[in-house]
């Protein structure tokens, strides 16, 4: 049935699998089933065909340093020579070009996931719309050839829920507001501890470095002109956040002739978060936020998978499976 469906030398198959066939090692374990079954049954005629068969897939999937040296003098490692042999029916020509197929497929995939992770990161950067939508990169692009101002036209985008017409009005009627608007949606700037070191090395302490670098988005040498005449700012201590708990409390109380009255007591407490509360929630966003950059990155690579490896088949048990099955074979028939 395989033969008929296949070819005879797979051909059909190949020309299916577009020029490369890893279905060999069905063949060899199909034969090498019948054998044992056909031994153990006492069919040794029936047997030794069958192993016969077994061995000359074997036989087309055992690849020697011989037939890969073509190939590893072309640059190829082992494996992509034996691979690629074992793809392409042992044909050295066919090999290389399957070979460097893949090897265009993959660069290729992998400019496009670098461009799928920079657009991902571009987009967090700019954030959502008004209607939980990224910003539309592509018709950002276009605006900004257009000479518009890239926070203006991101904040337009945001404003508009990515409506071109709706977009361009606004930079052109009211980009006073989306000055405004693009302002406010900035997170606030954090200073890196390199940052505050220079700064610090002036004389200045690290709160006033902090509080005067936020304020100048960075800009060292402005930071000191500030810090120098008496404008600088001193970062306030950090409000810890507070946790409310809410307690409700209902009684009921039936009078004299029958009514019942139901009273509810609301109380509400409101403690701040310790240090050491913090630290601990910090910590469990954090694992959390790992965890869910892990997830991604497992679902990345399933994606990707490794197309060599279903060609990449270790052997060692098989050969081994079928002389032994020779070895009784043979011995039985003497």
């Amino acid at each position: 049935i395989l033969k008929l469906a296949y070819g005879e030398n797979n051909e059909r198959l190949i020309q299916l699998r577009g020029g490369c066939c890893p279905d060999l090692i069905i063949y060899v374990r199909l034969f090498l089933l019948q054998a044992i079954v056909k031994y153990h049954a006492g069919d040794l005629k029936g047997a030794k065909s069958s192993l016969n068969l077994s061995q000359h897939k074997l036989n087309q999937m055992t690849i020697s340093e011989d037939d890969m040296m073509e190939l590893l003098q072309m640059g190829f490692t082992i494996r992509e020579a034996r691979v690629g042999l074992r793809a392409c029916n042992r044909n050295s020509h066919e090999a290389i070009q399957w070979l460097i197929l893949r090897k265009e497929k993959q660069q290729q995939r992998e400019r496009e996931e670098q461009l799928k992770k920079e657009e991902k990161r571009i987009q967090k950067k700019y954030g959502k719309t008004a209607n939980e939508h990224w910003v539309d990169l592509k018709l950002l692009n276009v605006l900004v050839s257009q000479g518009f101002s890239e926070d203006l036209t991101v904040e337009a985008l945001k404003q508009s829920d990515n409506n071109e017409e709706e977009s361009l009005n606004l930079l052109l009627n009211s980009s006073d507001l989306l000055k405004i608007a693009a302002e406010k949606s900035k997170p606030p700037y954090v200073p890196t501890p390199e940052q505050i070191a220079t700064i610090v090395n002036m004389g200045f302490t690290a709160a006033q470095a902090r509080g005067t670098l936020k304020l100048t988005s960075g800009d060292i040498e402005a930071a000191l002109e500030k810090l120098l005449i008496g404008e600088g700012k001193e970062e306030e201590e950090e409000q810890l956040p507070a946790t409310t708990t809410t307690t409700t409390t209902t009684e009921t109380t039936t009078t004299t002739d029958g009514t019942t009255i139901t009273t509810t007591t609301t109380t509400t407490t409101t403690a701040v978060e310790t240090e050491e509360e913090k630290k601990k929630r910090e910590q469990e966003e954090l694992e959390a936020q790992l965890l869910k950059e892990a997830e991604y990155s497992l679902i990345d690579d399933q994606e990707d998978g490794d197309e060599l490896q279903p060609y990449d088949i270790d052997l060692t048990e098989d050969t081994n499976l079928f002389n032994h099955y020779k070895a009784l074979i043979e011995s039985s028939s003497k």
